[in-house]
């Protein structure tokens, strides 16, 4: 950061000194800074879209998506032919639940970078949440072949083939993802809700309490733990994680758990 200060000080009309320093501060997280030296570099050079490209990361960041989106526009106009600008596009659609307008931005990146399996998982989780499970399967898939060592991969597939009801092909795909994520309390999680389906509860409970151990405050792991006791008959331990669920939650307007 000194040196591009300086750089600045003695070229304080070359774009590209800010555009290296705003990066800089987008690696460090300082995203109020980098925000000023993108807006700078695009002042100085509006013609380069990795600036706006830039920038709209660090909107992203800030949660102010629209902003982020306007920027991804013009980044794309800019430079039609990078396909991490469409995919970047496409997160924000989706988030917005924009879903043909993300689907078609992530058609687009895999059009031009066929071999990112990134492009295909977000594309299948599109898919996911518009609820066509068969095609996010399918993209799915394409993203296991692309990337076999990614545990997160495996963790969509199963939640997909979990919709579609596929339980004994759901805990396959959370067993190879907590394989290879093993600090990832969402597959214990995931596989723990298998196991409750199929009734298999104290198995279910050893799930359930590696989520807990790995992530002691998040409130859905002690929601499910406390139903595995009351089918374990365990009133006691399903009251106290239905109680600290409620504490967990005081402040967001949710509804208690209580044992019936």
């Amino acid at each position: 950061l000194a040196d591009f200060d300086k750089a600045i000080e003695l070229q304080p009309d070359d774009a590209g000194n800010y555009q290296r320093r705003g990066r800089c501060h987008q690696e460090a997280k300082n995203y109020p800074s980098a925000l000023a030296d993108f807006g700078k570099a695009i002042e100085l050079q509006p013609s380069d879209g990795n600036n706006y490209y830039r920038r709209g990361m660090c909107h992203r960041e800030f949660k102010n998506v629209p902003a982020a989106l306007a920027d991804f526009d013009k980044a794309i106009e800019l430079q039609p032919s990078d396909g991490d600008k469409y995919y970047w596009r496409g997160m924000c659609h989706r988030e917005f639940k924009n879903f043909p307008a993300a689907l078609a931005d992530f058609d687009k990146a895999i059009g031009l970078q066929p071999d990112d399996a990134g492009n295909y998982l977000q594309r299948g989780r599109c898919h996911q949440e518009a609820k066509n499970y068969p095609s996010a399967l399918a993209d799915l898939d394409k993203a296991i072949e692309l990337e076999p060592s990614k545990g997160y991969y495996y963790y969509w597939r199963g939640m997909c083939y979990k919709k579609f009801k596929n339980i004994p092909a759901a805990l396959v795909d959370f067993d190879k993802a907590i394989e290879l994520q093993p600090d990832d309390a969402s597959n214990y999680w995931s596989r723990g809700r298998c196991y409750f389906e199929m009734r298999e509860y104290q198995t279910a409970l050893n799930d359930f309490n590696k989520a807990i151990e790995l992530e002691s405050d998040e409130p859905h792991n002690r929601a499910w733990r406390g139903r595995v006791h009351l089918e374990l008959n365990d009133t006691a331990s399903a009251q106290e994680d239905f109680n600290r669920v409620e504490s967990l939650l005081k402040d967001n307007g949710w509804p208690a758990y209580h044992v019936a």
